[in-house]
């Protein structure tokens, strides 16, 4: 449900009970950074400000981080920081300032059905709201901008963890520490953990947080985001438009669907006409590119689409399946039975 959550509270930070506590800092301009517990802090010394860097899974030492967790994580990392701190039973996370938060869904699929996704996916919009597709990797697909409130990342997690773990070795070759051998031990655990894990992912940024902030009243700290309904609206509501709400079909499937609904002749002709000709130009953004359709006629018949329950990106005649569920769907129904418990 929750991977990533970065905070960030106003403290005083002794560096004498950080190197007590056997913690090896590095200085920079106007502060320190170090990891302690697998936690990242960045201390901004002027400010006496701490940016605070966690990951769940690693917090909670568990895969499945579910909505009852919650009280788990927060009573992990105010241990952590009331150690580095020097201080005892103070409730830090509940006032800290959310800096960003990522919420995610892991999808279990077989090798030939995640690459078959991939590839269905790189025919999607290269840019959507004020996102760019940052990559042209087989196994991903990240759209993401410097100044967008958000960041999409759906990729094929094994071998993400494969491809960091392979660079780490390059890394440990030239340069062995202590850091970079704990690395190696924890991304070979990921690459067995996330075999065949499909993962779909939103970056909450700072930028958005403000703004909900602004326009909602929703304060910035993890109480109103660590919620069925915060992931309703950052995860689901946001992907629906990007993933569109249908299945994806083989052409002649879909032409079947479309001849057998309730639209006149003329309808069910253009709706036809226009999935060969996404079909045929590789994706959405062809037909843009190509003017072959007006930006409103494209969403015009997308929203008639949508309705058949038919996406508008089609399976290649050569892949052995004739149908597959549309990822958001598949991820909702993924949610219900292991995250929102």
């Amino acid at each position: 449900m929750i991977d990533s959550i970065n905070l960030c509270i106003s403290i005083q930070l002794d560096r004498v009970h950080l190197r007590k506590l056997g913690i090896t800092y590095k200085g920079f301009e106007n502060g320190i950074k170090f990891t302690y517990k697998n936690v990242k802090f960045v201390y901004y010394i002027p400010f006496k400000n701490l940016s605070i860097e966690t990951t769940t899974h690693k917090i909670l030492k568990k895969v499945d981080i579910t909505l009852s967790d919650k009280k788990i994580y927060e009573e992990e990392l105010n241990n952590i920081i009331n150690e580095i701190v020097n201080s005892k039973g103070i409730d830090y996370v509940k006032t800290a300032f959310l800096t960003r938060v990522d919420y995610y869904i892991d999808i279990t699929l077989d090798e030939e059905k995640l690459n078959t996704y991939l590839k269905l996916l790189r025919e999607h919009p290269n840019k959507f709201k004020r996102l760019k597709r940052a990559n042209k990797f087989k196994t991903s697909s990240y759209l993401s901008t410097k100044k967008s409130q958000k960041r999409i990342n759906i990729y094929d997690k094994e071998k993400c963890a494969k491809n960091k773990l392979r660079i780490t070795r390059i890394r440990k070759h030239y340069k062995s520490s202590f850091d970079l051998k704990e690395k190696e031990k924890s991304l070979i655990m990921e690459t067995e953990i996330y075999k065949n894990i499909f993962r779909l992912e939103i970056q909450v940024k700072k930028s958005r947080l403000k703004v909900n902030k602004k326009k909602n009243g929703k304060g910035r700290i993890l109480d109103n985001y660590w919620d069925k309904q915060s992931m309703e609206e950052e995860f689901f509501s946001y992907l629906e438009n990007y993933l569109y709400k249908g299945n994806y079909y083989k052409l002649s499937t879909a032409f079947e669907i479309i001849q057998n609904s309730n639209y006149t002749k003329k309808w069910k002709e253009k709706l036809i006409n226009f999935l060969v000709d996404v079909a045929e130009g590789g994706g959405v953004d062809a037909v843009k590119e190509l003017k072959l359709y007006s930006s409103h006629t494209i969403k015009t018949y997308i929203e008639k689409l949508n309705k058949l329950k038919i996406n508008p990106i089609t399976i290649n005649t050569e892949v052995k399946y004739d149908e597959l569920e549309n990822l958001l769907s598949f991820a909702r129904k993924v949610a219900k039975e292991k995250y929102f418990k």
